[in-house]
């Protein structure tokens, strides 16, 4: 119960096995989420070193502050769900778990967004590895509205050219594997 508890409470930091919480981030947690944990739940949490609790998009100060999380910190996962909600996958939520599948095979389960492959008689970016090559490159520069390729390696831009593309398609331009 109570490891249930700590993978609850810190399931989204990097270091949950060495990094604990403060007093202050605990009542923050709590009022935050709703849920109250009881002295003995709480005991191990404060028994480890204090380290920021990264909580989806936000984060818990050692002080007990909530402050915006900087998308640099985010996992590729939160990222994604960070992106997706700024774009009209958000709705689309019956969508999202084989849009992850997706991205998880374009990207050979890097999830890197600057992922990129110009072998052969390729030129995708992104994600969603939005193919550029010959004359789709110019066609979907002006259909997307991009100044660049590398545009595509923005998550919010290379998720509303995968939407434009979806919605023309389905999901017939990506693997069936999903």
């Amino acid at each position: 119960m109570i490891r249930k508890l700590i993978a609850t409470l810190c399931a989204l930091t990097a270091v949950v096995a060495v990094a604990g919480c403060t007093p202050a981030q605990l009542t923050a947690w709590q009022t935050h989420t709703g849920v109250t944990l009881t002295a003995e739940q709480q005991a191990p949490l404060l028994d480890l070193p204090d380290a920021p609790y990264v909580m989806g998009h936000q984060t818990i100060q050692v002080d007990g502050t909530i402050t915006d999380t900087p998308e640099d910190m985010l996992s590729a996962r939160e990222r994604f769900e960070l992106a997706v909600s700024r774009t009209s996958w958000a709705t689309r939520p019956d969508l999202h778990r084989r849009l992850w599948c997706i991205i998880g095979i374009e990207t050979g389960r890097t999830y890197f967004q600057r992922a990129f492959n110009g072998r052969g008689n390729d030129l995708s970016y992104g994600w969603l590895q939005i193919n550029m090559k010959g004359s789709l490159g110019p066609a979907r520069m002006a259909q997307f509205g991009l100044s660049s390729y590398e545009d595509l390696f923005i998550p919010e831009v290379n998720l509303a050219a995968g939407w434009e593309l979806f919605q023309a398609a389905r999901w017939q331009p990506w693997s069936n594997r999903c």
